[in-house]
């Protein structure tokens, strides 16, 4: 794992650190936490559709013949 330290802290420096998986490939942490936002702030759109669409599946199978 390639990742810059601070000297003050010795704690990674949270631009330059990179998550590393094994085949050496790896991701700047920033586009991790930029992707992980733009999930975040889609949830509660999916959860209302989501929500809608059961409402009227459910409306509709109320509404059909036994």
């Amino acid at each position: 794992m390639t990742t810059q330290m601070t000297q003050a802290t010795g704690a990674p420096d949270r631009d330059e650190a990179e998550a590393s998986f094994g085949s050496g490939f790896s991701i700047p942490t920033t586009e991790i936490r930029d992707a992980v936002d733009t999930v975040a702030r889609s949830v509660p759109d999916v959860a209302r559709s989501s929500r809608t669409l059961m409402e009227d599946a459910m409306q509709g199978i109320e509404r059909s013949s036994d």
